[in-house]
């Protein structure tokens, strides 16, 4: 079976679930993985649903792992055009 970068980040942007540090689950926009570096886009920011300020980060591979949750509900959701399959 591939490694899970070889996966995750062979297609374009898609939304993961992640466990934050205070344990509650949450979801980012995973952008790219660079070098062994995951890129993330948060939408809500710090500030929560409605802020308007969202949030970028940029964490190495071994740290997403630990925190990703495989999605929701255990799927992959690829962001793109309606009706692109996903693998």
């Amino acid at each position: 079976m591939p490694a899970p970068d070889k996966i995750l980040f062979r297609k374009g942007p898609w939304v993961a679930r992640v466990r934050t540090l205070s344990g509650r689950l949450h979801a980012v926009i995973a952008d790219g993985l660079v070098g062994g570096v995951v890129e993330v886009r948060d939408p809500w920011g710090l500030g929560g649903p409605g802020s308007g300020t969202g949030t970028e980060a940029a964490l190495p591979l071994e740290h997403f792992l630990e925190h990703w949750r495989y999605g929701v509900h255990g799927v992959i959701y690829p962001t793109g055009p309606k009706g692109r399959e996903s693998s």
